[in-house]
């Protein structure tokens, strides 16, 4: 039986490796006239990021005076079709714009990052964050991540 599991293992790797090559990792090309002024609704979120983000980029001087970091990464949350990709995007054109650097957009829905076999999953994100730090600055918006989440339930069967 270990020589059989071997084996199995061996081959499962061999077909990982080769679906990891086979998979393209590129970024999404985001439009260049895309701005927070395309995102309508949303001035409230707009306004927090530029204040929690634009801003500490654009003023490291004065933020590292006041002992504060920029912020690594940023959730979205809300109902579908509320314009989180959307205002994801036009982050993302927004810093290009104002750094004069080209930021790379990584689109993946969560559903699509689940893989069938043990360890694949994370040779995936693996693969996918070494690419997105080879064409850094990036950006990684993962939608649909509730998709790869077991609904909790209580003792009597009751969902949370």
């Amino acid at each position: 039986m270990g020589r059989s599991m071997n084996y199995y293992q061996q081959k499962q790797m061999k077909t990982l490796k080769f679906k990891l090559e086979e998979e393209h990792m590129s970024p999404e090309v985001i439009d260049p006239k895309l701005g927070f002024g395309s995102v309508g609704g949303l001035d409230e979120q707009m306004k927090e990021i530029q204040e929690n983000v634009l801003f500490p980029l654009m003023n490291k001087e004065s933020v590292s005076e006041w002992g504060v970091e920029p912020v690594k990464g940023v959730i979205f949350h809300g109902p579908p079709g509320t314009g989180k990709t959307l205002l994801a995007k036009a982050l993302a054109a927004e810093l290009s714009r104002l750094t004069d650097t080209p930021f790379t957009f990584f689109y993946r829905k969560g559903t699509d990052s689940i893989q069938k076999y043990i360890g694949w999953t994370e040779a995936y994100f693996k693969k996918l964050f070494d690419e997105a730090r080879a064409n850094k600055p990036s950006i990684i918006v993962f939608d649909e991540i509730d998709g790869i989440c077991s609904q909790r339930q209580n003792g009597d069967g009751e969902y949370l």
